[in-house]
This record gives C-alpha cells, sequence and structure tokens, in this order.
C-alpha cells in the first residue's frame, strides 16, 4: 500500500518512517493487464525512488515539476531532441565540455544550429532569429566560472516566446534559483553538488509550466496527469 507524507514523499509501508524507503522491484501488481492496483505498473516508467527525488528536487528550485535521467548529457540530449529539424539555438560560449560537444557534433546531426555567444546578455537581441527557439545559459559555467545575468536574458528571449534553460550545476539550488529569474528550464548534472562527491551519474531539469514539462514525458518513459 501507498501513501504520502509531507511534503509528497510516497511511503510504501505503514510505519511513520521519516526517510522514504527504496523500492527494489521492477514491476507491479496488476488486476488485469494495463490495469495495476496502486500508482505503478512498471519501473522504467514511473517507480517511487524516481518520483521522490524528482518532488525533492522541484521543490528545492521552487518548480512545480522535475525530471529525473540517467546522465546530464541525457538531459541535455532529451532537450535538443526535442526541437525540430531546422530549429536555432544559442548558447553562451563556455558551457561544461559535454555540452559544446553535443551542440556542435550531435545536434547538427538532425538539423538543429547552434550558435555560441561569450557575451550574450549584450549580443542576445542581435542573434535571435526567426528560428530561433531555445536559449542554453550555464552560470556558473564549467570550469570558468563565467556568469551570466539570467533575468536580462530571459526578458529578452520572452519578448520572442523564446525558452531558455540554465544550467544550475554549479552553484546548486541551495545557492541560485533561476526559475526565480525568469528561466523556464533548470538543469543539474547531480553527479557533482547535489549528490556532493561523484559516486553516481544522474541528472534533472526542473520546469516552470506543465506545457515545457509535456514537450519531454514521452522522452522519459513517463505519463504525468495534473490536477
Amino acid at each position: 500500500m501507498c501513501r504520502y507524507s509531507s511534503p509528497g514523499f510516497i511511503i510504501l509501508d505503514q510505519l511513520t518512517s521519516v526517510a522514504p524507503q527504496i523500492s527494489l522491484s521492477t514491476t507491479y501488481a496488476q488486476t488485469a493487464v494495463g490495469s495495476p492496483v496502486g500508482l505503478y505498473e512498471y519501473s522504467r516508467s514511473s517507480n517511487p525512488n524516481r518520483d521522490n527525488f524528482e518532488t525533492a528536487v522541484a521543490a528545492l528550485e521552487g518548480a512545480r515539476y522535475a525530471l529525473a535521467f540517467s546522465s546530464g548529457s541525457a538531459a541535455t540530449a532529451t532537450i535538443l531532441q526535442s526541437l525540430a529539424s531546422g530549429s536555432h539555438v544559442i548558447s553562451v560560449s563556455d558551457v561544461y565540455g559535454g555540452t559544446h560537444r553535443y551542440f556542435t557534433k550531435v545536434a547538427t546531426a538532425h538539423g538543429v544550429r547552434v550558435t555560441f555567444s561569450g557575451s550574450i546578455e549584450v549580443d542576445i537581441r542581435s542573434l535571435i532569429e526567426p528560428a530561433t527557439k531555445l536559449i542554453w545559459i550555464e552560470t556558473p559555467s564549467n570550469p570558468t566560472l563565467s556568469l551570466v545575468d539570467i533575468r536580462a536574458v530571459a526578458d529578452v528571449a520572452h519578448e520572442f516566446g523564446i525558452l531558455v534553460v540554465v544550467d544550475n550545476t554549479f552553484l546548486s539550488p541551495y545557492v541560485q534559483n533561476p526559475l526565480k529569474h525568469g528561466a523556464d528550464i533548470v538543469v543539474h548534472s547531480v553527479t557533482k553538488y547535489i549528490n556532493g562527491h561523484s559516486v553516481s551519474f544522474c541528472t534533472h531539469f526542473s520546469a516552470s509550466t506543465q506545457t515545457i514539462l509535456a514537450q519531454f514525458t514521452n522522452f522519459s518513459g513517463r505519463t504525468f496527469s495534473w490536477a
């Protein structure tokens, strides 16, 4: 049996556990095919461990929603692959090496162009094209710790209906909440400061609206419903 406790964690037993239990099950009971007894059917599509983690990180970021992935590159790929072929992305020049490689070697293979800027707050308006769909900010950046004024970029981007993604890995939600400064999506490599000691690979991104989150649910193998 599942029950909920503050701040929304799923507890799998009738004990008064402070920490949510870890579920080791890959499948869950069903009364018939496609008719699960409780909240879960198959662990890949949804499970208590991931739901609890997403709930916690969303709360830390002040977000309504969050999705967890197996690595930072998986989250980056999901966001970029949600864009149609022919889309244009503007990115800060100083980004994590894996992000830069994805933008320059993989995204181009499915027709997404990326323009890099070393002074994005100054250049943003002149770099926007009719095909621009996304702006990618990493602040502080990895590894040079360059800073970007999130609000300055987001205000211009939103004039044109462009989404703003902020990689918040190096500050973590403890220090910075990009959604409060106008970002639409926040990405973290959990391997680093949230995890604290680099013993696991994981990432997540937090989203500000249902519309944004719905773009990515098919990629992550989830089905969501909202009140």
